[in-house]
């Protein structure tokens, strides 16, 4: 049996988060309306930056969302919600996604077809939702040669 993971990261991934496409997709997962409204307050807001007790100008803040606030994480989930549920539709069952990591197993052709299917449904539904991909993810096989055949094909596009 073969199993293959492939590994996701995101180039500055809170701080290139469209506004626009959160709100719309939170408002079509039906996020709470009073929760979504006070955190993106708190998000939009101008920010200062303070050095030696001087401050600078407000910055307006337009494409990002504050990572370590506790509504990030519900926030990218309302973001994803469509995307990885498409992924996994699309990709029945042998398909695990789990934040940005994916895994798939069986015979090594049927795995290698499923995992290269998935990791470009997940390009194109990142793309979509404005974000973009760094170059660290990566793929793995636990039997030589899946993950260098899944690489050499996505390369090709």
């Amino acid at each position: 049996m073969q199993v293959i993971g492939a590994f996701h990261d995101f180039a500055k991934f809170f701080d290139t988060i469209d506004i626009n496409i959160l709100m719309q997709q939170a408002r079509e997962h039906q996020f709470p309306i009073v929760d979504l409204c006070m955190t993106m307050l708190q998000h939009l807001a101008p920010r200062i930056i303070q050095c030696q007790g001087f401050c600078s100008r407000p910055i307006l803040v337009n494409t990002s969302i504050l990572a370590g606030c506790k509504h990030s994480v519900a926030l990218t989930r309302a973001l994803f919600l469509s995307g990885m549920t498409q992924i996994i539709i699309n990709n029945p069952p042998r398909l695990y996604v789990d934040d940005t990591v994916m895994i798939t197993h069986g015979d090594n052709q049927e795995a290698t077809h499923k995992m290269y299917d998935a990791i470009e449904d997940f390009v194109r539904i990142s793309q979509s939702l404005g974000l973009k991909l760094s170059t660290k993810g990566i793929i793995i096989s636990k039997k030589s040669g899946a993950a260098q055949i899944i690489v050499n094909e996505l390369r090709k596009k």
